[in-house]
């Protein structure tokens, strides 16, 4: 019955305007056109009660986001450095949709892509810490 890891469920991709005629940005979400139904273990009172549910995943389309060391970003706290991935041409929307065929790609693909700019950001984040030093 249904997926046992979320991670290998099928996704979709769609590009929504955004603030001005010529930027979109990238949504995603679960298919809805397969097996969405999962078991959930429930545990209450430590352990005394104990039994299962079933549940399908959510399928509403979730705005893609990335953190971004932009030139200025060491200033912020990490919260503040994700932005939406802009999709700029149709072709580019196409791109995504042919090379992540599962929700754990494009996840892999995302946590890659923070992970290397949120390297480059401590560091940067650090040097800024630093030099302000702490006021007592």
């Amino acid at each position: 019955m249904g997926y046992k890891f979320r991670r290998d469920l099928k996704i979709e991709f769609r590009a929504v305007p955004y603030a001005s005629d010529s930027a979109h940005v990238l949504e995603y979400r679960i298919s809805p056109n397969q097996d969405l139904t999962y078991e959930e273990n429930i545990n209450w009172l430590w352990g005394l009660i104990k039994f299962k549910r079933n549940r399908k995943f959510s399928t509403e389309w979730v705005r893609a986001q990335q953190f971004l060391n932009y030139p200025s970003a060491y200033l912020y706290e990490e919260d503040h450095n994700y932005l939406p991935i802009f999709i700029r041409e149709k072709n580019d929307l196409e791109k995504f949709k042919y090379k992540y065929k599962t929700i754990g790609d494009f996840y892999d693909m995302i946590n890659k892509h923070d992970a290397n700019e949120k390297a480059k950001w401590q560091i940067e984040r650090d040097k800024y810490l630093e030099d302000l030093g702490t006021w007592e």
